[in-house]
């Protein structure tokens, strides 16, 4: 298998050095500047070492989606940050990150500890974990088991069961769910002759949330007199 690392940085001046440096130890750099594209890749690829750059203008980027890097990975992750504050550095190491680093430092030095980790991960082995990440039109990316949903790279605060619809209908994505289906699944059977009313406004609220732009189409449709069904563009990618 190729040697392969997977880095996140937005444009150090020292990146073009790093991956030369790196690609002397034999290793080759895939190279990616959001969180979003490197979730999505390291789902899908085998990577040694994940190697992050934190500045305080992608701080909340990096340590939301932190925790869903940590379970579909199982290289080391390395974080290498302008922010020098103890409780940044916590906040990161408990979120899902082997080693904190802090920035300028030399090239030499952070290949080393990638170097480092990558040795001690293969002497201890290691598993890569099952985790569900849904997928669609690169615009929206949900973790099932950490209840969260990203649009456009973006978290969206969702409820308890605005988060239960959005998952059932995107299980079966473009085939409609009636009002009744919904409720038995999401509020229980006891509730599934319940007022469509109650739906339609979890729904209402549940596209506010999803339509943060004005450019994104609206997936949750509405199938008159029968219920609503999850309908992209292009089918969900289970990855």
């Amino acid at each position: 298998m190729e040697h392969r690392i997977l880095i996140m940085d937005v444009g150090t001046d020292f990146l073009d050095d790093a991956i030369a440096e790196w690609r002397s130890q034999g290793f080759e750099s895939t190279v990616y500047n959001n969180m979003r594209e490197t979730l999505i890749d390291a789902q899908k690829n085998k990577y040694h070492l994940v190697m992050i750059t934190m500045r305080q203008v992608n701080r909340d980027e990096i340590l939301e989606h932190l925790p869903l890097l940590r379970d579909i990975v199982d290289a080391p992750i390395v974080v290498l940050s302008t922010e020098h504050d103890t409780a940044t550095k916590v906040l990161t190491l408990n979120s899902g990150a082997n080693e904190y680093t802090l920035i300028p430092c030399t090239v030499e030095e952070g290949v080393a500890t990638g170097l480092a980790l990558i040795r001690m991960c293969a002497s201890r082995g290691s598993k890569k974990k099952d985790h569900t990440l849904l997928i669609c039109d690169q615009n929206y990316l949900v973790s099932i088991e950490h209840r969260k949903v990203f649009v456009m790279g973006r978290l969206v605060d969702l409820s308890y069961l605005e988060f239960e619809i959005l998952r059932y209908l995107m299980e079966y994505q473009g085939k409609p769910r009636s009002y009744r289906q919904i409720f038995s699944r999401v509020w229980g059977e006891e509730y599934a002759d319940n007022s469509k009313a109650t739906l339609w406004a979890h729904i209402k609220r549940l596209r506010e949330k999803l339509q943060v732009s004005p450019e994104l189409p609206e997936y949750i449709k509405t199938v008159r007199g029968h219920g609503y069904s999850f309908d992209p563009s292009f089918p969900c990618d289970n990855v």
